[in-house]
């Protein structure tokens, strides 16, 4: 069923990467934590952006869950790694992409429960040693999760000085979004 897995040996947690026979099998349960987190992480005050405004943006849940069982998670050029808890429950994942001009990180999520544990670095880590060395490798993130870039700073990516689009969620609202490397 998997193609790799890798057993965190200070606990018993998992990180398993995802055959594209097998990944369809998690679009909801991704969606449900990518959902989770931006509903923790993407309000602001500043940007007056509410927890209203990200459940309106979700509110096509069952759209996003069919193209991500659909179309996102059986591209060959993908790669999905799941963190499973000891009761085999998905707690997080990441989603890697690589095409001749087109390495990136697309996502990575771990439920809040589980961060700062270092499992968000290794899921990183797992993708950045498929993703290899050939291309400078990419990413997205909000400007304001000084988390996420705190952590993709310490895995060696800098930020470009030209942004990416902004990412436009419910009632015409934007999140400013920066463009990250590792070259």
């Amino acid at each position: 069923m998997f193609l790799q897995h890798t057993r965190l040996e200070y606990n018993s947690m998992e990180i398993l990467r995802v055959s594209h026979q097998d990944a369809p099998q998690y679009a909801k349960t991704l969606v449900t934590i990518y959902r989770s987190l931006w509903l923790e992480s993407m309000p602001s005050d500043e940007l007056d952006i509410t927890t209203g405004d990200i459940e309106l943006h979700f509110n096509d849940f069952d759209d996003r869950a069919y193209a991500w069982k659909n179309r996102i998670l059986v591209q060959p050029n993908r790669a999905l790694w799941t963190l499973e808890s000891d009761e085999n429950e998905t707690v997080g994942f990441a989603v890697a992409t690589r095409e001749p001009g087109n390495y990136e990180l697309d996502f990575l999520f771990i439920l809040s429960a589980y961060q700062g544990r270092g499992y968000g670095r290794t899921l990183a880590e797992r993708c950045l040693e498929w993703l290899g060395n050939d291309e400078p490798i990419h990413l997205g993130v909000a400007g304001h999760n000084s988390h996420a870039i705190n952590l993709y700073e310490k895995l060696g990516f800098i930020t470009c000085t030209e942004p990416r689009p902004n990412k436009v969620i419910a009632n015409d609202k934007q999140i400013p979004w920066i463009e990250m490397i590792r070259p």
